[in-house]
């Protein structure tokens, strides 16, 4: 009795000590929010789908969410990802003026890419009541915690999103999203990170890559950022 006593108590420490070890869902989602050291810069990139490239430029916010801009011909098409406790919205830079981002377009490609408007705003990462599924390897030094979410509204192409957040650094290393019926319809693969700030981690390069009904690939699309800069394009505060 007195060993399955203390096997029991052994037991269940294990399993507590495990838990303890977990963090929760949101602390993990918080940090993949990228940092709030980047506010007074930007990140600005490429992306680029076959030989065709659009410049891109990525504003963090702290406590307000994302923003990220576009440059089409010679303007550069601002819009910003705008946070209440609770819920989320999108809106778009038009002259001088802000007006909330049309539904509709949200899940139009940007710039014939294969990524949407609502995957630059990565809107999936501030959806509420996300469960982490646990722990995967995604290669050497790549240890993850995996986080899946669930589309609060009908809006959007997917109905649930996981995500692998590299355990070390806190930076998103992998994103599949999913129709209501189950099936994969894009994956978003980091494939190298850097260093930024004050010493915390983005994402340097993802390649995003999307399905079809029959989950042949339709298209690929590389996002690729350069070091962040001082001196750039304007945000819309």
């Amino acid at each position: 009795m007195k060993t399955f006593f203390l096997t029991s108590l052994l037991f269940l420490s294990s399993i507590l000590g495990a838990a303890a070890q977990q963090p929760d869902a949101d602390d993990i989602l918080r940090t993949a929010r990228y940092v709030a050291t980047l506010q007074d810069t930007s990140l600005t990139g490429v992306l680029r789908k076959n030989n065709a490239k659009t410049n891109i430029a990525l504003f963090l916010h702290e406590n307000e969410g994302i923003e990220f801009q576009v440059l089409e011909g010679k303007v550069w098409k601002k819009f910003q990802l705008k946070l209440t406790d609770d819920e989320y919205d999108l809106f778009e830079g038009v002259g001088k003026s802000i007006k909330r981002f049309d539904k509709k377009r949200i899940t139009q490609p940007v710039m014939g890419t294969d990524l949407t408007y609502e995957d630059l705003a990565m809107s999936f990462l501030y959806w509420p009541n996300s469960t982490v599924l646990g722990e995967e390897n995604l290669g050497i030094g790549r240890d993850a915690w995996k986080v899946r979410l669930v589309n609060p509204k009908a809006a959007g192409l997917y109905k649930t999103v996981d995500v692998w957040v590299h355990k070390a650094s806190g930076a998103l290393m992998r994103i599949n999203g999913y129709r209501a019926d189950g099936k994969c319809i894009k994956v978003f693969e980091v494939t190298d990170i850097m260093r930024v700030g004050g010493g915390e981690y983005s994402i340097k390069t993802m390649k995003v890559q999307s399905y079809g009904e029959d989950s042949r690939t339709t298209g690929i699309t590389y996002l690729e950022f350069e070091k962040p800069k001082a001196a750039g394009p304007q945000g819309l505060r």
